[in-house]
């Protein structure tokens, strides 16, 4: 007997009710929901506040040719409860980052949270 199965566009509808942590999962499971979860997880604001985030969201936004760029819509960087500068590396992430966006994205809203901390370089308060 054959194990039940549900069709695609239900399995995309279930998607959209994930959690984010659940959809990366997710992506990385059927080959369906590589390019469609990206669509879900950028749908709400994504908010960066350590270099491991910068890092990994440029990587995830880059790969599959661009595609995932036009979905980010809303941008929050810094952390409010914890005073950090933005080491070059950082700020290198970001640089591509905001690149491919001019060229690609459709981008409508950027915070940055302890602004003045967050844009002092590694020097500065060396």
């Amino acid at each position: 007997m054959e194990a039940p199965r549900l069709n695609d566009d239900t399995l995309l509808q279930v998607m959209r009710f994930a959690f984010p942590h659940t959809l990366f999962k997710l992506t990385q499971t059927y080959r369906l929901f590589h390019r469609a979860g990206a669509e879900y997880i950028l749908q709400d604001e994504v908010t960066l506040s350590n270099e491991r985030q910068f890092d990994s969201l440029v990587r995830f936004m880059i790969a599959d040719g661009g595609y995932r760029l036009p979905h980010l819509r809303f941008l929050s960087i810094g952390n409010p409860t914890e005073s950090s500068c933005l080491s070059s590396s950082a700020a290198h992430a970001l640089a591509v980052l905001f690149y491919h966006l001019a060229q690609d994205g459709a981008l409508c809203n950027i915070g940055l949270r302890s602004a003045e901390d967050f844009l002092r370089s590694e020097l500065e308060r060396g």
